[in-house]
């Protein structure tokens, strides 16, 4: 496949397939949520509340995944995702040395302060708190202390943020319920200055809530890009995509991760994975990363 869209990437390669054929149902990771005090704007740098959208346009439900990485005591390195979505902050980390995700949940504090619980799950156990992250967010820094569940242990971590300076996007979009369903087929966005940027259409999109424009750097390149769920209430869902090329200052649509079903961006490793299932007894997880070009 060829890469067009940003001259230093090329092509998105999958490097490591899991196969697991079982006839036991695997394992549910469950998604954890949590009231969050201070709003997406805040957080986020996103939706300016203040532009006026046409009438006859809704005003986008988004969420902003944010990429964190650095270290546990100096020590244990790891990269986490934090995704902030209306009054919900949930996400998940992984340490460089440990292939699992754990899952956070919390929130942020109109002073900056934050709290994220961990927690594993199991289908025996199900969910179970394992530690916390306390602190306050500097700049482009995380700094705090982690405590395991029970506060008997405790380390000292500094996360910062993998991201270039936000443009300050807001986003409307055309979606509406048709009987059943949302249906969206354009999005507009605006600048800072409050003019209509650019129009992404020729899709469509059908899901049972609300669509959401989901915010979030997926070639790792330090630019937010854009990605929608093209149909809700798929085990396998499909999703498109659109990349910032800060060339052109435009976001360009992207073939090549429109591929990839159910994607989950993992942070530490800088990649995309894909938990897909074929049938009640075989799945699997896929790995992709990005090569230089």
């Amino acid at each position: 496949m060829k890469t067009n869209f940003v001259p230093h990437y090329l092509q998105l390669l999958s490097i490591v397939t899991s196969l697991i054929v079982t006839a036991c149902n695997p394992s549910k990771e469950k998604a954890f949520e949590a009231q969050d005090s201070t709003s997406l704007t805040a957080i986020s740098g996103f939706a300016d509340p203040a532009l006026e959208i046409p009438d006859s346009l809704h005003r986008s439900t988004i969420s902003v995944a944010r990429h964190y990485t650095g270290a546990l005591n100096d020590k244990y390195m790891l990269g986490m995702n934090i995704i902030f979505e209306n009054d919900r902050t949930y996400g998940s980390y992984r340490y460089a040395t440990q292939k699992e995700f754990i899952s956070i949940r919390g929130s942020f504090g109109s002073d900056n302060k934050f709290k994220l619980e961990e927690s594993t799950y199991t289908e025996k156990d199900g969910a179970q708190v394992t530690g916390y992250f306390e602190g306050e967010r500097i700049g482009n820094d995380l700094k705090g202390t982690w405590f395991n569940k029970d506060r008997t242990k405790s380390f000292p971590f500094t996360l910062t943020e993998d991201a270039k300076p936000y443009k300050g996007w807001t986003f409307a979009d055309t979606a509406k319920k048709d009987e059943d369903f949302y249906v969206m087929s354009n999005i507009y966005i605006w600048n800072t200055q409050g003019q209509l940027h650019q129009t992404l259409g020729d899709f469509q999109c059908t899901s049972i809530i609300e669509n959401t424009i989901e915010i979030e750097d997926l070639n790792f390149d330090g630019h937010m890009d854009i990605r929608v769920l093209e149909a809700s209430g798929s085990v396998n869902a499909p999703y498109i995509y659109w990349l910032y090329d800060p060339q052109q200052n435009v976001f360009v649509r992207n073939e090549e991760l429109a591929g990839i079903t159910s994607p989950e961006v993992d942070v530490m490793g800088k990649g995309i994975i894909s938990r897909w299932r074929s049938g009640a007894a075989l799945y699997g997880t896929d790995h992709y990363t990005y090569s230089n070009g």
